[in-house]
């Protein structure tokens, strides 16, 4: 699979779930956004949370140089919004890629676009799964970065050491 027709299909899902909730509107972001450098505040903090092996292997990838992040209270309040856990599941038409690309998908097309969210495909179970990844402040006071998985059919965080030591196949944030 090409670099170009991921776009494509992230495209068409973005497409498909915004002519889906056309009619609703995002919560407001109640919070300052702070922008982060991708060299300097990411990548450091996926290879401390989620070791180097990542890296070594080349499967991160960041199509932007920087982002805005917000608190995760105010990311899982769009989560909730966007209601892309409340899908039906339905194997192989509509799996956890799908629903990894929904979510990721909602956030450029509401004015949360340049939130650093992306996805991440983790071997769990002897199968690859793909959820978004998230990097958020704990809350207004507390300015430090911090690496959240969301599992985007729950809609809930899932613990980092779930995934920590897992192979990872990639990382990718739009």
């Amino acid at each position: 699979m090409t670099w170009f027709s991921v776009s494509r299909y992230y495209q068409q899902m973005s497409d498909y779930w915004y002519k889906l909730y056309a009619g609703t509107r995002p919560p407001r972001r109640l919070f300052e956004l702070v922008t982060v450098d991708v060299a300097t505040e990411i990548y450091p903090l996926i290879q401390y949370t989620l070791g180097q092996t990542v890296f070594d292997q080349g499967n991160v990838k960041c199509l932007s140089g920087q982002y805005k992040a917000t608190t995760i209270d105010e990311l899982m309040r769009f989560v909730q919004w966007a209601r892309v856990h409340k899908l039906r599941y339905t194997p192989i038409f509509r799996d956890c890629p799908d629903f990894a690309l929904a979510l990721a998908g909602k956030f450029p097309q509401t004015d949360w676009y340049g939130s650093p969210v992306g996805m991440i495909n983790v071997m769990q179970g002897g199968q690859w799964h793909v959820m978004d990844i998230a990097f958020a402040y704990p809350n207004a006071e507390n300015q430090t970065l911090a690496l959240h998985i969301i599992e985007p059919q729950d809609g809930v965080i899932v613990p980092t050491a779930r995934v920590a030591g897992q192979p990872i196949d990639l990382i990718l944030m739009p």
